[in-house]
């Protein structure tokens, strides 16, 4: 018997959608603060963000510095504002936590 993977209704299949895009997202280009409950975000030109909030990350931020287009960001993240650069946040569910 397999796991289920392509069951639309398993914790699998809800996190992988929603890392696909199918739970939408945010495509953010200006300075404008973001909030949300994201699962990714996708850098789509050279970014800085001034503020990224990944809760459940310790270390050192990532701000102020340059991070490469097409890096992308996985993980918890609730809140951000770019200083420059392009960007898609993949919409999280509370199924993916």
């Amino acid at each position: 018997m397999g796991i289920g993977l392509l069951n639309p209704t398993t914790g699998v299949a809800n996190a992988v959608s929603g890392l696909m895009g199918e739970r939408g997202g945010v495509i953010e280009t200006g300075t404008t603060a973001v909030t949300g409950d994201f699962s990714a975000i996708q850098c789509l030109a050279d970014t800085v963000f001034s503020v990224l909030t990944l809760p459940d990350f310790v270390g050192d931020a990532l701000t102020a510095i340059t991070i490469p287009a097409g890096t992308i960001i996985y993980g918890n993240c609730t809140a951000f504002t770019l200083t420059s650069g392009r960007v898609i946040a993949y919409t999280r569910t509370t199924e993916m936590r």
